[in-house]
């Protein structure tokens, strides 16, 4: 026992010294510093045995001696000290599955933000989308509100001007709040609009127009519906 300590003492001398001078890292070069230390062991174990019997057992020693001081992460260092120090290795597989674990959970958990970050964007999109289609639908009634708006008794109102007894002509009011709606589709088309009501009467002009609601990402079958309503005065 005293001379494979000896032995032993003597490898781990040799093996640290030459690790130094190399300048390896046994956290990341254990498969280089493990050929060190079976090859200085070899130097000093083969010669020095009497019987082969010997060998595998001091080679044990030394490879035991060596790795108690240079942990080794390397998977085919762990391969090859396996048996050597059991409960040594033990601890660094634990801590290798530990960390393994560690980094599929944290895998997980950003795949898990990415779609929670998507989901939120899309919703967003669509939403703004909406609100977008929802202020050109209301732009469009009040156009045509503010164009059937013209549509006065032109002979009162040369006769007379402009004055309580000042009224629209509802036919005539409908008719360009209607050529209102058809030139702007032409100008820029709205898919799917719809023309619910459009009433005049003497003093007023409502229109109510609806269109299919369109998005980016989520399929919505639902629609918008605006409303406009223009009311002749006289402020005199």
């Amino acid at each position: 026992m005293q001379q494979h300590a000896h032995w032993c003492a003597q490898v781990e001398e040799r093996v640290r010294a030459e690790v130094r001078a190399l300048r390896l890292d046994p956290m990341h070069d254990g498969t280089q510093v493990l050929s060190i230390i079976e090859r200085i062991g070899a130097d000093v174990v083969i010669g020095s045995c009497g019987t082969h019997e010997e060998q595998p057992s001091v080679a044990s020693d030394v490879a035991a001696v060596a790795s108690r001081d240079l942990p080794f992460t390397c998977p085919r260092a762990d391969r090859r000290l396996t048996g050597i120090r059991g409960g040594q290795l033990s601890t660094v597989r634990r801590t290798m599955k530990r960390e393994t674990a560690e980094d599929g959970s944290v895998l997980l958990l950003g795949i898990g933000l990415i779609g929670v970050l998507l989901v939120a964007i899309s919703v967003v999109t669509d939403a703004s989308m909406a609100f977008h289609q929802r202020s050109v639908l209301q732009a469009r009634a009040d156009a045509a509100v503010l164009a059937g708006s013209q549509g006065i008794d032109l002979a009162t109102y040369y006769l007379r001007g402009a004055t309580t007894a000042t009224t629209l002509v509802p036919s005539n009011a409908q008719s360009l709040a209607l050529r209102q709606i058809e030139q702007a589709q032409i100008d820029d088309t709205i898919d799917g609009l719809e023309v619910v009501a459009l009433t005049a009467s003497p003093i007023t002009v409502t229109a109510v127009l609806q269109a299919p609601i369109r998005t980016a990402f989520w399929p919505i079958e639902a629609t918008i519906t605006v409303e406009s309503c223009g009311r002749l005065d006289y402020v005199g």
